[in-house]
């Protein structure tokens, strides 16, 4: 049950997704009860949107996350592991 769950709405969770969903429902409240305050949620929607989609805000968000990546030094003496665990299972 939960599996079908996260399949419905995973798309509905996603921020993005959510906003042109939630504009499409108001558009048609908007239609249909002619409400002018929802004409101006519809316009701040599309205007969050549209900065969404021109601004490179995912890059920004990676730069910032790669800041806080830390190096792993390199293994210089691999064989002796390895020869290790190749003698332990060898049979003299």
């Amino acid at each position: 049950m939960y599996f079908y769950f996260s399949k419905i709405l995973a798309p509905l969770l996603n921020p993005t997704n959510l906003i042109v969903v939630l504009i499409i429902f108001f558009y048609f409240f908007y239609k249909i009860y002619k409400i002018k305050n929802l004409k101006k949620i519809i316009q701040i929607l599309l205007s969050f949107l549209i900065l969404i989609a021109f601004f490179p805000i995912g890059k920004l968000g990676i730069k910032y996350l790669e800041l806080n990546y830390i190096e792993q030094k390199n293994i210089i003496n691999l064989d002796n592991i390895m020869s290790s665990r190749i003698r332990k299972y060898t049979i003299n």
